[in-house]
């Protein structure tokens, strides 16, 4: 389907407050991508080319605006001495963490997670390599990564994590700057083909740490990473799963053009605090609804986020609150795209209305 702008053009007009052809449509299909594509998880990861490969296909089958490659939130674990468990129809899980304790952590070579000597990492590389150059500039590949906090947890136990941010705060914070400066390395190869960047920070939310441990332990870290990345010309999308209620204010100071919401935070809350600032992201329920739902429940759900958002001051894109579950069946991925497709180009109608109408 030939459109009138590019996602990366639709991007800039939404951020930016310039009329577009259609709302931004979000996709979050790591975990589903191979599936679409007649393969495995495993499959679909095997190399550079089948990652770049399945990403294109499913990108030129379906009308949405983002790519992603995906380093994991277990990537940095893996190149630093975490056993992983692959899984045909999922992501890795560690299986034996690198450390037991926060003081290991400080005495690992950070430097074997370096592009020259990570191997996945120069996978997810070459990977995006292609897809930049077998798409254009105007496709938004996404190189997505762990906010620092959830890195930290690939390479101990997040119950031990947990407990060393009381008991152990100093070491901590030297291993979240360790991290956060590893991440603005890595990304720099990334930035130089034009990729953008989306942060995953589950472990950030209020649902495991509370807001004054989120101001402490991860604000400034995001904060300095999110800085990074806009010195490399990207847009960032920054999510936080679960409820993330008590820290939307805080979301404003991190810098990051857009919030994506977990399905259990209220749109119409979440513009009220952040719309003036904000764009966001969101949040179709990706289990109750785009894998249990009906066609009829997906179309209703997708219209509430829409009735709800579309006028967020400085934007609104539609997309899940969550990554959607590998079992979700192909009629319903369609029956979540068709309506997504459907509200994004007729809202977009409404909104450049009031558009013109302001000029």
């Amino acid at each position: 389907m030939r459109e009138a702008m590019t996602p990366k053009e639709r991007r800039q007009a939404l951020l930016s407050g310039q009329e577009l052809d259609r709302l931004p449509i979000e996709f979050t299909h790591n975990s589903i991508v191979s599936k679409l594509n007649g393969q495995n998880y495993l499959q679909g990861q095997a190399s550079a080319d089948s990652i770049a490969d399945q990403e294109i296909a499913l990108y030129q089958r379906y009308c949405y605006d983002h790519l992603n490659v995906d380093y994991g939130l277990n990537g940095l674990g893996r190149a630093l001495g975490s056993r992983l468990l692959d899984f045909p129809d999922s992501a890795p899980a560690v299986d034996h963490y690198a450390c037991a304790s926060i003081d290991e952590v400080l005495e690992l070579s950070f430097s074997n997670a370096e592009i020259t000597k990570d191997p996945n990492l120069f996978k997810l590389y070459q990977a995006c390599h292609k897809m930049v150059k077998v798409l254009g500039p105007g496709a938004i590949v996404q190189f997505e990564i762990p906010g620092p906090l959830t890195a930290l947890t690939s390479l101990m136990e997040a119950e031990y994590v947990l407990r060393a941010l009381r008991r152990q705060p100093d070491q901590i914070h030297q291993a979240l700057r360790i991290i956060t400066d590893l991440f603005k390395k890595m990304i720099e190869p990334f930035a130089e083909l034009g990729v953008y960047f989306w942060i995953s920070d589950p472990v950030a939310s209020t649902s495991l740490i509370s807001p004054k441990q989120f101001k402490i332990f991860c604000q400034s870290y995001l904060t300095d990473l999110v800085a990074h990345m806009h010195t490399c010309q990207s847009s960032v999308i920054l999510h936080i799963c679960g409820n993330t209620v008590k820290i939307l204010d805080d979301i404003i100071s991190i810098g990051v053009d857009i919030f994506s919401l977990d399905e259990i935070v209220d749109l119409s809350l979440a513009k009220d605090h952040l719309g003036h600032s904000v764009c966001l992201l969101g949040n179709v329920a990706p289990v109750k609804t785009i894998y249990q739902g009906t066609p009829s429940d997906i179309r209703e759900e997708v219209d509430d986020c829409f009735t709800k958002a579309w006028d967020n001051p400085k934007g609104f894109i539609i997309g899940p609150g969550c990554g959607i579950p590998y079992a979700t069946s192909v009629k319903n991925i369609e029956s979540y795209l068709s309506a997504c497709l459907a509200g994004a180009t007729s809202y977009a109608k409404k909104r450049n209305r009031i558009l013109n109408e302001i000029k």
